[in-house]
């Protein structure tokens, strides 16, 4: 699969898987395609597997790529592994939600499902509380991922 940068992404079957307990579980397509709507501000959206693969990625149109496409894939892979690091301490700390950096081109955050991360940038001049919100409503998105 490709990564975020490119015409050549693949495209990911845009059915629900059902699940017991009548709730289904969207494909990451459809997570990134709802995320990236969530604010003009937000630059991309991706869905990581604990490998570190880009399981579906999107860049808001009008949007350029800030690295190449080979960068993005190695930030993927080293987004997983940094989530795996952290993994050690959640028996003493509890849990990681999400990870926010601060750079000065762009605010990126990884927030963490069950089985998948949801890896998103954001233009850096948003307010505290708008990247809160955006948190929020990208955990709630990222939890459908998993299903119930």
């Amino acid at each position: 699969m490709t990564g975020l940068a490119g015409p050549a992404r693949e495209s990911v079957a845009r059915k629900s898987v059902a699940r017991p307990g009548g709730r289904a579980a969207q494909s990451p397509r459809d997570v990134v395609e709802e995320i990236i709507d969530f604010s003009p501000r937000m630059r991309s959206a991706a869905v990581i597997g604990t490998d570190g693969r880009i399981m579906a990625g999107i860049l808001r149109s009008g949007s350029s790529p800030s690295k190449p496409q080979r960068d993005e894939e190695k930030l993927c892979r080293q987004v997983a592994r940094r989530r795996a690091m952290r993994s050690g301490f959640d028996g003493s700390l509890g849990r990681v939600r999400y990870v926010q950096v601060e750079r000065e081109k762009v605010s990126q955050f990884a927030v963490y499902a069950r089985r998948f991360t949801v890896y998103f940038t954001i233009e850096p001049e948003a307010s505290i509380e708008a990247k809160a919100d955006l948190v929020e409503r990208v955990g709630l998105a990222a939890g459908r991922l998993d299903g119930p």
